[in-house]
C-alpha cells in the first residue's frame, strides 16, 4: 500500500493545480476541514504560505502488479484549499 496526499492551490482542484504532493509507505495522521497548512518546501510558489483546508476527498486506486496484488494499492488524500486570511500574502 502506498499513501499519498495531494495538497490543491486555493479554489483549485486540477492536477496542474497540485502545489505539493506527499508519499509514504505508512498511512499519514487525519487532517480535517479548518486545519491550518504551512508548506515550508513547497514549489516556488507555495513557500511561506499557509492554507486553511476547505475540503478532503479520498481516492483509492488498485493495480495489480504480478504476485503481490497488495503492491498497486493507493491511497490518496485530496486536500483542496483556500487562503489564511490571517497573512499577507497571497496566491496569484
Amino acid at each position: 500500500m502506498v499513501y499519498q496526499i495531494e495538497i490543491y492551490r486555493p479554489g483549485k482542484n486540477n492536477m496542474e493545480d497540485c502545489v505539493r504532493t506527499y508519499t509514504s509507505a505508512t498511512p499519514f495522521l487525519p487532517v480535517q476541514t479548518g486545519e491550518l497548512i504551512d508548506i515550508e518546501q513547497g514549489s516556488d510558489d507555495a513557500e511561506g504560505k499557509v492554507l486553511r483546508v476547505a475540503k478532503i476527498e479520498h481516492v483509492i486506486s488498485q493495480r495489480s502488479l504480478g504476485i503481490d496484488p497488495s503492491g498497486g494499492t493507493t491511497h490518496r488524500v485530496l486536500i483542496f484549499t483556500e487562503e489564511e486570511s490571517r497573512h499577507e500574502e497571497k496566491w496569484q
